[in-house]
């Protein structure tokens, strides 16, 4: 609204205290504006004003005062003489103002959308006048709030809205809009009102109830089996995901995944959604390994061909593991037993808990077998032998076997002391070597009788034999007809008895080896004079004729005769006849025809 004044006439505004004399449902259209004569000159001061207002069809009232407002901070002194027109038309004014101070009427007046008011006012200087026109509106305004961002299709927010209000009044007009409200604040069924008040004094509230969350729901992984501690899991994981939302609440959340694939730093990420649209994502990073590790073990020595080992053996393990990686393995293993078939076992264990063993099987034998060297046959008690010797080698190994053993080996070499050795081996190689001593004499010692030879006649009945005995190594006895010899280096000699007649005289020579030599004579013992036989002539018989002759000896010591013949053919016979005597009857046939002696 405006005013023009004219010179000579100023407008005083009123104080509030006024302004707060308006009763409710009404409006001030027009002042109250005080208009004061300053000019002594001219007789009379005019005055103009124009003003607008929104609606025409209410009611509305002019106040006039005469001078100033009792009570208020408008003076002024009387007015003796005014005039005032409204659009053109004149307002009549009641005599009773114009003769008192302080007077006023009120009269009810047609407004125009664009209103022109004109005064004159007359009198002595500071007289004044007051004006004021008045509407009536009981109405409220109107006021509508709207947002900047729309809530989602279930009513939440999740950013900050602005609410803002539009008001408005057909009749008085707004007096105050409230501004607009920037909601920050998460909440649930937050209503922001809003209140229009026109210039009447009526008010309208307008509210929008929001509902803001724009925090994220907390979203929560659970795997399992859970991993272990060196972060690895050995089968497939189940991962659930779970939300929690205070606020507006969750509208979605990931399934559960199964996660069955082998792999290292494997993420895995699940999303949950709140009801205001607010994401949030979690992810758990896997490591699983569900294949064992690879394990072998290796013996040290090596086992021979035949899988034996005749010694401590170290069993090492060896692991290897792709994935997760190897974290336990057995140690070394010695296995110093003996024993076959033992099986020895180690494990290796990788990081996600997988565990692979192997075993490897072990003979061990570190005894050597037991083995004896027999000569056969058997040397005497001397310890020799006198015949070729077959040393034989027997063996028995009760782990792992025989494997081998020498065969017999004869000895025929004459010697002394000779060593002969074999070797048994049993599966695991351990050797045994065993020998046995031969002393081996297949010569017979020489044994000469020296002093007599063959079929020396003698008349001692006790005969000191002698001779020489020798033998490549050693003799151990001389023996004269079984009786000992007395021996010096080699020389024996012995005293021998004999009988009457002949006598065989033996000499045997044993060496170590039992091996003999003898040498024998035949020696006549004669003590006493052998009978002296008749000499008989050559004498001849015819053929198929009988011959008889007498024989007959003397013997000088007088002993008894007997006679014999040898050999007598089959047609002679001898008869002793006396003691001194026999007969000889030959009968010889044709065929019996040659010459015979008889003896």
């Amino acid at each position: 609204m405006g005013a023009e004044r004219h010179a000579w006439v100023f407008i005083v505004p009123l104080l509030a205290i006024w302004a707060g004399q308006l009763n409710a449902g009404t409006f001030g259209v027009y002042g109250p504006e005080a208009f004061i004569r300053t000019n002594n000159e001219q007789p009379d001061v005019f005055y103009s004003a124009t003003f607008e207002v929104l609606n025409t069809n209410t009611t509305y009232t002019l106040k006039v005062y005469n001078g100033g407002i009792k009570g208020s901070n408008i003076t002024g002194t009387q007015s003796s003489s005014t005039e005032l027109t409204l659009n053109g038309e004149v307002i009549e004014i009641p005599n009773v103002f114009k003769r008192k101070k302080n007077a006023f009427f009120i009269v009810e007046v047609a407004l125009q959308p664009s209103n022109e008011i004109t005064i004159m006012l007359g009198g002595k200087p500071r007289s004044a006048v007051t004006l004021e026109i008045d509407g009536v509106d009981n109405a409220p305004p109107l006021i509508d709030a709207t947002v900047d961002v729309p809530a989602n299709a279930v009513g939440w927010n999740n950013t900050r809205v602005l609410v803002t209000f539009t008001c408005s009044d057909a009749i008085s007009g707004i007096a105050s809009c409230p501004q607009p409200v920037s909601v920050e604040e998460e909440g649930a069924n937050q209503v922001i009102s809003g209140t229009a008040v026109d210039n009447a004094g009526n008010t309208a509230t307008a509210s929008v109830t929001l509902n803001i969350d724009n925090t994220p729901p907390t979203l929560s992984t659970t795997a399992i089996p859970e991993r272990n501690s060196a972060g690895w899991n050995n089968t497939d994981v189940n991962i659930s995901f779970e939300a929690v939302d205070t606020l507006s609440g969750v509208a979605s959340v990931s399934e559960k995944i199964t996660v069955t694939d082998e792999g290292a730093n494997q993420v895995i990420s699940g999303n949950a959604t709140d009801l205001a649209g607010n994401t949030s994502t979690a992810s758990v990073t896997l490591n699983i390994d569900k294949t064992p590790p690879n394990i072998t073990a290796a013996a040290s020595p090596l086992p021979n061909p035949a899988g034996w080992n005749n010694s401590d053996v170290t069993v090492s393990f060896n692991a290897t593991d792709t994935l997760s990686g190897v974290v336990g393995i057995t140690a070394p293993v010695v296995v110093v037993n003996e024993a076959a078939n033992q099986v020895i076992t180690g494990s290796a264990t990788d990081a996600a808990g997988n565990t692979a063993a192997v075993s490897i099987t072990l003979n061990v034998d570190k005894t050597a077998p037991a083995a004896t060297a027999t000569a056969s046959p058997q040397p005497n008690a001397a310890g020799w032998n006198n015949a070729d010797v077959s040393v034989s080698f027997n063996a028995t190994d009760a782990l792992s076997g025989i494997a081998a053993v020498t065969q017999p080996i004869t000895v025929a070499t004459e010697g002394a002391d000779q060593e002969i050795t074999g070797t048994a081996t049993d599966v695991a190689g351990n050797n045994t070597t065993v020998s046995a001593t031969v002393s081996l004499d297949k010569t017979p010692p020489v044994i000469a009788i020296e002093g007599y030879a063959d079929g020396d006649v003698v008349d001692i009945e006790s005969l000191e034999v002698q001779g020489t005995a020798t033998d490549e190594n050693q003799l151990t006895s001389v023996t004269v007809n079984g009786v000992a010899a007395t021996v010096s280096v080699d020389k024996f000699s012995s005293l021998t008895p004999l009988t009457e007649g002949p006598n065989t005289v033996t000499a045997v020579a044993t060496d170590i080896a039992d091996n003999t030599a003898a040498d024998s004579l035949e020696i006549l013992l004669v003590t006493n004079k052998p009978p002296v036989l008749v000499e008989i002539p050559p004498l001849a018989v015819a053929e198929a004729a009988s011959l008889s002759v007498e024989v007959s000896a003397t013997d000088e010591d007088g002993d008894s005769l007997e006679f014999s013949a040898d050999p007598l053919p089959s047609f002679a016979s001898l008869t002793p006849n006396s003691d001194s005597g026999a007969t000889l009857q030959l009968d010889p046939g044709y065929a019996d025809a040659r010459e015979y002696t008889f003896v």
